[in-house]
């Protein structure tokens, strides 16, 4: 193809196509902020807390809630592991923000380890002791640390001894209850996840090494390994599920949930007090439970993915959902705060490949255009005499291509109902209606504008005798006025009631060429305007380019301004 393509046109499409892939990449990764139930906790006195987001949902020995409490206050930018309380109620928890960067994120997913130190980049960024009641805090020990993401958190219900599962350092770490450090132990772990402390004996998911390791918990021998527990049965590996995150002990049962390589979509199996297989608690398809803790006379596993906890009996029947409304309240807020950053994905997705059809379609129409090679082909201008009357029409080649161009937009407009039904199913949620209607009832909305425009645009003339000009609209009717009545631009030519669009230079109606030829040299006695003027001029007489213009003018401005009020309230 040897069509030329204005510089700005190009840089304005790749520009569009980058912004709509980074808005992709942000939408879906702020909706991943958003999952379901993660953690769960107990305190001294035997009440549970469910951990969702940087919020713990307090409840009592009985199950019915009491109290949310945002760890915001706190400080808390998000969770980052586990959070667990001491025998006197205080909460040990890690402060402050995200600190991890797109490479520390690369490096984890790769499986390399964390090379930073322990001690923060930022302030008040660490392991801190807190008080729920009081939204209290103190350093947790005589420096700082942060581990950033310390998903393994045992605190020793009778010395308030801390053990800490370092993960990305593939280490473990003991701390005396004012956060004296008690020992190291490295002994081949990789990337170990959660602690348990049974019979005097320190249990380590060792993620990564796909065990279960049990070693010496006492400071003189801490982390000399015992023996290792191979927790991988023949269906866990048939279904991709090998790597141990979190375990419970349930009666003289071990439950364990083996996750999928991506630390996700895993499976809870269950095996006797001598670590054999017994079977795999069948939950509800598509679960991605994480914790597991038991609560009463039934354990208490959270998933992710579905936004549930499911309450299962200690044999492995699954008996329905934990309920609370404060729960369901976190959740709803949630679901919904998901759902719209996950619109914003979806919509920057339906963008691109609008671009991406654009360019097609412009690709094609100018292939589809270019003559032989070898051959030139010259316009055909038309000419007749200055007192006999000469008609200028669209360019035909220029129509083709509009009116294909409308109906293959037409048909990826079509194509978003079933993508519409689809996110909606997916949803389990009809409030995802209020998210993603108005975007789309917006797209409807500028197509059949902007086809209405088309074709009042491609459907006009242009006539020229002597001194005077016609100009013909998309309806058929006709203006006849001496020339220099008329106003006009590169784009626009127009009588006192009656506009015809030429169309922009790189985006034509009308052959160029023609109109350098036979229109432009005729308006010697019109008045040239500028583009302000001729808009002004367009709105006045409700010409549908002006009225578009005005529209999408006011929509941008509205936006601007909702935008602005969101942030601000």
């Amino acid at each position: 193809m040897n069509s030329k393509v204005h510089p700005l046109v190009a840089a304005l499409v790749l520009v569009l196509s980058i912004l709509t892939i980074v808005v992709w990449m942000w939408g879906s990764g702020q909706a991943k902020q958003f999952g379901g139930p993660a953690g769960l906790a107990m305190d001294p006195s035997g009440h549970l807390y469910i951990q969702i987001q940087n919020i713990l949902l307090e409840h009592d020995t009985d199950g019915r809630f009491i109290k949310r409490h945002d760890l915001s206050e706190l400080d808390v930018e998000h969770v980052l592991g586990a959070v667990r309380f001491f025998s006197n109620g205080d909460l040990l928890l890690r402060r402050g923000v995200d600190s991890r960067t797109l490479l520390d994120n690369v490096r984890a997913y790769m499986r390399l380890s964390n090379e930073k130190s322990l001690h923060p980049d930022l302030a008040d960024t660490g392991i801190y002791r807190c008080n729920l009641e009081i939204h209290s805090c103190a350093i947790f020990g005589p420096e700082l640390v942060d581990f950033a993401a310390a998903f393994g958190l045992y605190i020793d219900p009778h010395t308030d001894d801390v053990y800490i599962s370092d993960t990305t350092r593939h280490t473990l770490r003991r701390y005396s209850a004012q956060g004296e450090n008690l020992g190291q132990a490295i002994n081949g772990f990789r990337f170990p996840n959660q602690l348990l402390i049974h019979d005097n004996r320190l249990y380590v998911a060792d993620t990564n090494n796909h065990r279960i390791r049990i070693v010496e918990p006492g400071t003189e021998s801490f982390g000399t390994e015992i023996t290792s527990i191979d927790i991988v049965p023949t269906e866990a590996r048939k279904s991709k599920q090998t790597w141990p995150s979190h375990f419970a002990h349930i009666g003289r049962d071990w439950w364990v949930n083996n996750m999928s390589s991506s630390m996700d979509d895993g499976g809870i199996y269950v095996f006797d007090q001598n670590w054999t297989f017994k079977h795999k608690v069948d939950l509800p398809s598509g679960a991605d439970p994480i914790a597991i803790n038991e609560f009463g006379d039934v354990v208490l596993i959270t998933d992710w993915n579905n936004d549930r906890i499911y309450r299962v009996t200690t044999d492995g029947q699954v008996m329905g959902d934990f309920q609370s409304p404060g729960l369901q309240k976190v959740i709803d807020e949630s679901v919904g705060l998901r759902w719209q950053y996950q619109t914003y994905a979806y919509l920057a997705v339906i963008a691109f490949v609008l671009i991406f059809v654009a360019l097609l379609i412009k690709g094609f129409a100018t292939a589809s255009s270019e003559p032989p090679a070898g051959k030139t082909e010259s316009a055909a201008i038309p000419t007749a005499p200055t007192d006999e009357m000469l008609w200028i029409e669209p360019d035909a080649k220029i129509v083709r291509k509009v009116f294909l161009a409308t109906r293959i937009a037409g048909f990826c407009i079509i194509g978003l109902v079933p993508l519409l039904a689809y996110i909606v199913i997916a949803a389990e949620n009809r409030l995802i209606f209020l998210q993603i209607i108005p975007p789309i009832v917006a797209i409807v909305f500028i197509f059949l504008l902007v086809s209405r425009v088309n074709r009042t645009n491609i459907n006009t003339a242009i006539g020229l005798r002597g001194q005077h000009i016609t100009l013909r609209d998309h309806k058929g009717h006709e203006a006849t006025v001496p020339i220099r009545q008329v106003i006009f631009n590169r784009a626009t030519i127009a009588t006192p009631d009656m506009a015809v669009f030429l169309g922009q230079p790189q985006m034509a109606i009308y052959d160029r060429e023609v109109l350098e030829a036979q229109v432009f040299p005729r308006l010697t006695a019109a008045k040239s305007v500028s583009a302000w003027e001729m808009q002004t001029a367009l709105i006045r007489m409700r010409h549908p380019q002006g009225v578009f213009t005005l529209l999408m003018f006011a929509a941008v401005l509205a936006a601007g301004i909702w935008i602005l009020l969101r942030e601000l309230f």
